[in-house]
């Protein structure tokens, strides 16, 4: 998890949410739209993410993988990279969703978000 200087006490633009099973940080809007690298050729605008998560929190939890499964059903999941996913990005751009399973850990996509 990171630090409350990194949550900045709340009054960064995320949210944290503690669910038993999983811990979840959801993107508040930024004024400021900008684009993150989230692994090889991929970058994605700050404003269609939804949330970043970690695979290894979410995979425990029944609703998060049917979640996925459902998603992979509906063709809604992209794979970047060949690596072994350890985050999920769920962005969402003129009604269309969009999970992003990539090799970089959530929180230096998070790191990536505020700086």
């Amino acid at each position: 998890m990171p630090s409350k200087a990194l949550l900045g006490g709340g009054a960064t633009g995320l949210r944290e949410h503690d669910n038993t099973e999983l811990l979840i940080f959801t993107f508040y809007r930024k004024v400021v739209a900008m684009y993150l690298h989230i692994g090889s050729d991929v970058v994605v605008s700050s404003e269609d993410i939804v949330g970043v998560f970690d695979l290894d929190n979410i995979s425990v939890s029944k609703r998060s993988v049917a979640y996925l499964n459902a998603a992979e059903k509906k063709g809604q999941v992209l794979m970047v990279g060949v690596d072994i996913p350890k985050s999920a990005v769920i962005c969402v751009n003129a009604g269309v969703q969009t999970v992003y399973l990539t090799q970089i850990a959530s929180a230096t996509i998070l790191k990536r978000f505020f700086s």
